[in-house]
């Protein structure tokens, strides 16, 4: 378990340190494409986080509990720890740039909630490791922290947020989000929000 964590810690660091001197400073590399750079960037990043919690979840329970190298072990854990928390946020970085291309659409809200998901579940893991809680206790709290994040979802006019973001971003003279009029479809209070460009200044649009 020590040679696990000192491993993936160098690997994460590795990553994070091309990741914060490119990307967040919008340095991208040759070759870069938009998408492949949001999908599959995006969904591989949240994989590392899943595993990652899944990992802390194995190590830290049963008889490792009473080892008296568990400090040292918990030590590890929380560098790893706040490694992860710093994927998390380039992983947000990432929707941020795609959103920030080309404008907002349904699945780019549903990707928001899938990260805060992981997120929340491994914070879940960081708490169960620091006040000892049970296996049973983790499981529990992260179906009810699932269950309440889609709870929330569907409670939300997830078309009157994505079409009035679009909307905003054309009349503030940036076209890109258009493209996202154009192709999804749209409910009915989306397409309410759609008014204000009837009278953009823009003559294509």
């Amino acid at each position: 378990y020590r040679n696990t964590l000192l491993t993936v810690i160098v690997l994460f660091a590795v990553y994070l340190i091309f990741a914060f001197k490119t990307l967040w400073f919008r340095t991208f590399p040759d070759g870069f494409h938009y998408s492949g750079y949001a999908h599959e960037g995006a969904a591989w990043l949240t994989v590392a986080l899943a595993v990652a919690t899944v990992v802390l979840s194995v190590i830290f329970r049963g008889q490792l509990l009473q080892d008296d190298r568990l400090p040292a072990l918990r030590r590890l854990a929380w560098v790893w720890s706040a490694l992860n928390l710093l994927l998390a946020i380039a992983v947000y970085n990432r929707l941020s740039i795609y959103i920030g291309f080309n404008g907002m659409t349904r699945m780019r809200i549903v990707g928001i909630f899938g990260i805060t998901a992981v997120v929340i579940g491994f914070l879940l893991v960081i708490y169960k490791i620091s006040k000892g809680r049970s296996f049973l206790w983790l499981l529990r709290n992260q179906m009810a922290a699932l269950a309440l994040l889609v709870f929330v979802f569907t409670l939300l006019p997830i078309d009157y947020l994505v079409v009035r973001y679009n909307v905003q971003r054309i009349l503030a003279g940036d076209p890109a989000p258009c493209v996202q009029i154009s192709v999804h479809p749209i409910d009915a209070v989306g397409v309410a929000q759609l008014q204000p460009l009837v009278h953009c200044d823009d003559p294509i649009i």
